[in-house]
C-alpha cells in the first residue's frame, strides 16, 4: 500500500459491496487509512470493468474489483496475471442471490432450488464464471450488515 500513497484509487460505486464498501472498512478499521487524504484521487469508475480497464489503461492507478468479474474479463480485455498485481483480498463475500416470491407453488419452488443447486455443466458454469450454487437463507449476509453497521459509525 506504500507506493499507492499520492495515487489514484477507484472505488466502484457507493454502494457497491466489493467495490466500495468492503475495501472502505479495510482501509480505515485495518490499515488506519482515509482513502480521500492517503491517495492524490479518490473516484467512482461505475463497474468493476471500467475499474479494471483503466488500471490496465494506466486512466487509474489501483482499484477495488472482485474475483467474479476479473475472471469474465480475463483472457478478453485483460490478462489478469500480466496486467495486475493483487494487493489484498477480503474474505469470501456472499455473492448475489437468486429469489422467488414467495406466493409461488412449492413445487416450483423446489423445482427451481433443485435446477440451481445441481447444475454442474463444466461448461456452462465456466461460461457463467461461476463454480456452482450453492444454498443460502437471509443470515448469509449478516457479515455485509455488519460492515454496513461499520461503515455508517464511520460517516459520524
Amino acid at each position: 500500500m506504500a507506493d499507492l500513497k499520492g495515487k489514484v484509487w477507484a472505488f466502484v460505486d457507493p454502494n457497491s459491496t466489493s467495490g466500495t464498501l468492503v475495501p472502505m472498512v479495510h482501509f480505515v478499521n485495518d490499515l488506519k487509512i482515509d482513502p480521500a487524504a492517503y491517495f492524490s484521487k479518490v473516484i467512482y469508475s461505475g463497474s468493476h470493468e471500467a475499474s479494471m480497464i483503466s488500471v490496465k489503461a494506466g486512466k487509474i492507478d489501483a482499484a477495488s474489483t472482485n474475483d467474479l468479474d476479473m475472471a469474465r474479463g480475463n483472457g478478453r480485455q485483460w490478462n489478469a496475471e500480466k496486467d495486475f498485481e493483487i494487493i489484498w483480498k477480503s474474505q469470501l463475500i456472499p455473492g448475489s442471490p437468486m429469489a422467488y416470491r414467495k406466493d409461488l407453488p412449492d413445487s416450483l419452488k423446489k423445482a427451481l432450488a433443485k435446477a440451481f443447486l445441481s447444475y454442474s455443466d463444466p461448461k456452462g458454469l465456466e461460461m457463467l464464471k461461476v463454480k456452482g450454487y450453492a444454498p443460502v437463507t437471509d443470515r448469509t449476509y449478516d457479515p455485509i450488515r455488519a460492515l454496513m453497521d461499520v461503515q455508517k459509525r464511520m460517516k459520524k
